[in-house]
Parts: C-alpha cells; structure tokens; sequence
C-alpha cells in the first residue's frame, strides 16, 4: 500500500480535522459552551493573527490591506474545510462563501473558533474600522457558510468586486499551499488539546481525549487491513505505522524485525506531551484493529525530554524490553510510576490515575 504525496496530504489534513473537531466537542461536554469557547478564543485570534503575518511576509504583501486579507481568508477557509472557499474582494470589504464544509458543521464551538475567533485575530493587524461578521453558517442549520469583513455598521459588502480568489487563481503557489496547510492545522489541533490541558488538567484531559483518539485509530485501522490485505502485504501493522509516520513527516530508523523503531525527527516534538499521548493512543488504536493481539506504546518521548522518541509493539500483556539504567534506583514516585509503565507493569490508565491522586494527596507537585 502505497500513498501519493495527494492522498499523504489528504489523510493527514483529515485527521487533524478529526482530532480537532473531537477535542473542541470534549470541551464542551465537560465544561459546557461559554466556558469552552472562552478557553479557545485566545489561542486562535493569536493563530489568525500570526498565520496571517506569517503568510503575507512570505508572499511579500502588505499587511494592512483588505486586498491581502482576502487572498489569505482563501487559504486559510479552504484548509479549515477541506473544500474550496470563494473569497470575493470588494471595495467595501471581503466575502467568503463555502458549500459542502467537511466538518458538516457538527460543532458550533468549532466553527466560530476558527471563523470567526480566527478572523477577529487577523482584522488586529487592520488599522481601518472593519467588523468580522458570520452571516450563515452549517452549524446554525443553514445550507452553506458565509461571512464578510465589512465597515463597522454597514452590513454584508456590496461595491464592486476588486478580485476574486479560488485555491485555483490564488497566487500561493502548491508547494507553499500544501505546506503552509499541513503547519495550520497542526497548529489547530494543538491549540485546542491546550485548551482542554488548561481546562480540564492533564490526566483530566487526557482520560476524556483518549476514547476518541483510541476510536480515530481504529477506524482507520479498519481501513487500512482491507487494503494492505488486498494488495498482498506483509507486517501488516508494521506497514500501517511506517505510512502513518510518513504522512506526519516523521523520520527514523526502524528495526528489521519490524517491532520497534526511533525517530529522530517530529512535527510534535517542540509540542506538548499531550499531543504526543493523543497519538500514542491513535496509533494504538490502530495496530489493534490490524493485528487484536498487538499493542503500540512509547517508551521515550522527546516531548519529555528524550532525545528521541521510541516505539514498540508487542503483544498485549508483554512487558517491554528496556535497556538497563546506568543510575542507581530512584525514590522519586513519579519516577519509579515512569519505570513501571514503561516495563509494562502497569497501563497508561493506572498510571494516569496514581500520579494525580499522589498530587491530591500533596506527595508531588
């Protein structure tokens, strides 16, 4: 089983879409509509405004102009949608429509952090008086999406039209498009699992993220045992790693017996160790669904510290095989928990679990 670099983009885009969506929708199960969105709004005014500066710089545009605010709102509602959005530039403000969003506007929390928390950050670099407004939206139940930057008061834009801007007249060439996509939504599913971190703690966090990414797993494990299986491949779970690495750009060595392998170079590694768990726990997902007596974990993470990450996978219930320590044993709990989970003696859970009632008991910070 083989991906173009298409479907490598495509898969990739689709699970940060999916991994976004579902943590958005987490927090609000948890701590309710208000309170989510007030813990999501910073982080993605501060994603408009940045991605915005970012993206103009390298195109050489200004930044206080509605004429580059609307090539930028292209870019940035296709990748969000997964469909193409048609950005008109007038000369009273910017409209952009969008039929067929592929998040079906299932979470309105979801939608108006993007749309519109994200457009309220890129209006911050605007010296003129405009307003971001959201005309229709899927998750209000309408049949499309749209929305303008207009002069305060004026409602919906009406002079005539500058520019028009489609993926396939924007002046961002493909390989910026593909790349700048790929960091944006990254970056979108990493804003929201800090929020979650924020809100509800991280063993909290980490306890109501898990199911879904543990789901998001398994169904494309599914997925992919049918193909792997049809095009005759050997190692199946193994195969199903080294695409999925591929497709994060994760590179490494990996061990000819196929059960384990290091990485030495990974988007997530200047991220937060929640992001890292959240994987860990879709790629588990996803070796179970191909093989139900395997099981994936880490057992070196750099977003700990590690100077690389390493993964393993073995039967359930197999303790890992690590190599020995050089330093004398620890009567540091946290470390000795550490030292349990990784030799496999007890799960991700227990260990979640006895570190935070070690920290309600006030035996650790």
């Amino acid at each position: 089983m083989e991906l173009s670099e298409e479907e490598k983009k495509e898969l990739l885009l689709g699970l940060f879409r999916e991994w976004w969506l579902a943590a958005t929708q987490t927090l609000v199960d948890q701590l309710g509509s208000s309170k989510a969105l007030q813990l999501l709004a910073p982080g993605f005014r501060h994603h408009g405004r940045a991605g915005y500066k970012i993206l103009a710089k390298s195109l050489g545009r200004e930044e206080d102009d509605i004429g580059s605010i609307a090539l930028f709102e292209c870019f940035a509602k296709t990748m969000m949608s997964g469909t193409p959005a048609y950005v008109e530039h007038r000369e009273d403000g910017v409209i952009w429509k969008i039929e067929g969003c592929r998040t079906g506007g299932v979470c309105r929390e979801a939608c108006l952090s993007y749309c519109y928390n994200s457009g309220i950050g890129i209006l911050e670099n605007c010296s003129q008086d405009m307003e971001y407004s959201i005309h229709e939206s899927l998750s209000q139940g309408d049949r499309r999406c749209l929305a303008s930057i207009e002069k305060e008061g004026h409602g919906l834009p009406s002079g005539r039209v500058i520019r028009s801007y489609t993926p396939e007249t924007s002046p961002i060439d493909e390989h910026e498009w593909d790349f700048w996509s790929k960091a944006g939504m990254g970056e979108v599913w990493a804003i929201t699992t800090r929020a979650v971190v924020e809100g509800l703690g991280s063993e909290e966090a980490m306890l109501a993220l898990r199911p879904h990414m543990q789901k998001s797993g398994i169904s494309l494990g599914n997925r992919m045992k049918e193909d792997l299986a049809e095009r005759g491949a050997e190692d199946h779970a193994f195969k199903a790693i080294a695409i999925i690495q591929g497709c994060f750009g994760m590179e490494g060595e990996w061990a000819t017996s196929g059960t384990s392998g290091e990485i030495f170079t990974c988007p997530f590694s200047g991220g937060s160790i929640e992001m890292c768990r959240q994987f860990e726990t879709f790629m588990s997902g996803l070796c179970s669904a191909i093989d139900p007596s395997s099981k994936f974990a880490y057992d070196r993470m750099m977003t700990k510290g590690d100077k690389t990450c390493h993964w393993t996978i073995r039967k359930k219930g197999e303790p890992a095989k690590e190599k020995p320590k050089e330093e004398g044993a620890s009567d540091d709990p946290i470390k000795m928990l550490t030292t349990m989970y990784i030799k496999g003696e007890i799960t991700e859970e227990e260990l979640e679990k006895k570190v935070a009632h070690l920290r309600k008991l006030g035996l650790v910070r």
